[in-house]
């Protein structure tokens, strides 16, 4: 999982063509970012005894499990405060609270992330993802303009891939000029024709 972290992108634009239900859509989408969450909290736990800070067993369970629920809390919390705050400026005859309230959610992003990875040194992805499941629950019922809300998150998700996709693919195409031989794009050349 720390290497390999599902990665559920093509799978989720299948389902969507498909015409699949979109709570199967959703829990493909939240199993990944648990998934990333947890893989990225074992990695900081190895990477420090790589480091050479020594840990006992007892100590990663505690430390983990620990990440994890501090991780939750503080998400759900900050979910809760911007539910509040969404809910306030509730009003579909107001022009800009549609504004406000995408605003609110990119701020529920964000802050819930910084708090808890830089303030906290938790996990940010599994704060994160707890409150973005906090205002998924709750906060439909008081959304102004549904389809500007998901416009926009579309928009959000698709910026997201094309970037990752586009330095993932950058860096492996650099690595691949830097170290390749010519013998390895012989190797290349017959495994796309083999």
């Amino acid at each position: 999982a720390i290497l390999g972290a599902t990665d559920p992108v093509a799978v989720v634009a299948l389902l969507k063509e498909l015409g699949a239900s979109p709570t199967l859509t959703v829990q493909i989408q939240g199993e990944s970012l648990l998934n990333d969450g947890t893989a990225i909290v074992v990695f900081t736990v190895m990477y420090n005894i790589v480091g050479g800070e020594e840990y006992l067993i007892s100590d990663v369970i505690v430390l983990l499990v620990k990440t994890a629920v501090y991780a939750v809390v503080v998400g759900m919390t900050i979910g809760i405060i911007i539910f509040l705050w969404i809910k306030s400026v509730h009003d579909k005859m107001e022009h800009n609270s549609a504004l406000i309230q995408v605003s609110l959610t990119v701020v529920c992003a964000y802050l819930s992330f910084s708090v808890a990875e830089g303030l906290l040194h938790i996990s940010g992805v599994l704060s994160t993802v707890a409150a973005s499941l906090v205002l998924a629950r709750e906060m439909w019922a008081e959304v102004s303009c549904h389809e500007t809300m998901h416009t926009i998150w579309h928009m959000f998700e698709y910026l997201g891939n094309t970037i990752i996709f586009f330095l993932a693919g950058a860096l492996t195409g650099k690595s691949m000029v830097s170290d390749a031989t010519w013998a390895d794009y012989g190797y290349l050349i017959a495994i796309y024709l083999g």
